[in-house]
């Protein structure tokens, strides 16, 4: 009987009408089941009926899914739910093979369903996408994307629900769904040595986080190639090192503190590593002092 059933499955996929042939099927399979015994059913087949028999937590309760996405059985099918249901997953469809030219139809919908068929999900993915890259820094080891916040570390993202289940939840039109996940990220190559990309990452980047807006939000300073002399850099290649020390000596929220400093000056053209260092000087020297202020106010307290 098993394998009768998958002979069905196989005649309802090699047919030029699916539906059709798993309505007529399903109708009057006594009669369907005589012409089955000359269906050859498929190595990939088998291997997909095990996999997901193998993923399924109860593989002997039968299911109904839609590549995917489990559907209700019993009284609680709902065939007007199904029709919305079937267009969703066709706008989801579109929307994927909108994004480049290289995904198929089939291509999207073997992707909602898992990940990639024939082959590793992460290589069948970066084949489909064809022109599109990787813009994570993890074949340079990290370290390289200078971000900016941290939606799985950050403390002001701890009330945020964190299961990508999450995701699945209706929401109205534009909005993102908050989940304390670093899915949606933005990395900006940018050169700190022009005033107004400098201004847009310690102003516009922080009013971003600010109101939550479910980015992670990266920056790569634009270097150039080391010189022999390593006492010889441009401005956009020492500002970026200058901001990459700065960032794992004193933190993200004293280097953006020294960034709008240094962006402020109206009179300035060109950033230099220069001015970035003495404003860090002078902050330092600020917090040293204020902090003695108050060590000093403290003590006179407690006489």
């Amino acid at each position: 009987m098993a394998v009768l059933s998958m002979r069905f499955a196989e005649s309802i996929l090699a047919s030029s009408s699916p539906l059709e042939a798993f309505s007529h099927g399903t109708a009057d399979f006594p009669l369907v089941a005589s012409t089955l015994a000359d269906v050859e059913v498929t190595q990939a087949l088998f291997e997909e009926v095990a996999r997901n028999q193998g993923t399924q937590r109860a593989a002997s309760i039968p299911s109904f899914t839609i590549n995917g996405l489990s559907q209700p059985l019993g009284p609680g099918l709902d065939p007007f739910l199904l029709l919305r249901v079937l267009r969703d997953e066709r706008k989801t469809i579109n929307d994927l093979v909108g994004l480049s030219e290289h995904i198929s139809a089939q291509a999207a919908r073997n992707l909602l369903i898992e990940g990639s068929r024939g082959g590793d999900a992460q290589a069948g993915l970066e084949s489909m996408l064809g022109d599109l890259f990787d813009a994570r820094d993890v074949k340079e080891g990290g370290g390289l994307i200078q971000w900016w916040n941290n939606f799985e570390d950050d403390p002001r993202y701890k009330p945020w629900p964190t299961s990508v289940r999450e995701y699945l939840r209706p929401s109205y039109p534009g909005q993102m769904t908050l989940v304390a996940k670093n899915l949606y990220n933005l990395v900006l190559a940018l050169d700190l040595s022009q005033p107004d990309q400098l201004q847009f990452v310690v102003e516009m980047i922080p009013q971003y986080i600010a109101r939550k807006i479910p980015i992670r939000f990266g920056v790569v300073p634009v270097v150039t190639e080391e010189s022999e002399d390593v006492e010889v850099y441009d401005p956009a290649t020492a500002v970026g090192l200058v901001m990459w020390h700065l960032s794992e000596t004193v933190g993200t929220s004293v280097t953006l503190k020294v960034l709008a400093e240094a962006s402020s000056n109206p009179s300035v053209q060109h950033i230099e590593s220069v001015l970035i260092q003495a404003l860090y000087l002078s902050l330092a020297g600020r917090r040293r002092r204020n902090e003695a202020s108050q060590a000093g106010c403290v003590g006179d307290s407690l006489r």
